[in-house]
């Protein structure tokens, strides 16, 4: 599917979305909020998207990650 992403990450659609019935557009880019995880893989992606629709991403979308967020250091 695609890249493994994280919170902070920024992300692009690069397809269209095959289960939306008003999908994003292609191109439409936005920040990871969230990434809700089953076992390697994830089940959704909660993204907070520049053009201030809502809408989580799960398995078979098409995405890129076209940035990376800053890791958070739990220690500090």
């Amino acid at each position: 599917m695609n890249a493994i992403v994280h919170k902070g990450d920024r992300i692009r659609i690069t397809g269209i979305l095959p289960n939306d019935p008003a999908p994003l557009a292609i191109g439409e880019e936005g920040t990871v909020q969230a990434v809700y995880n089953q076992g390697d893989s994830y089940e959704q992606i909660v993204v907070k998207w520049d053009s201030g629709r809502s809408l989580m991403l799960v398995p078979g979308d098409p995405f890129a990650v076209i940035g990376f967020g800053a890791a958070v250091d739990d220690a500090r």
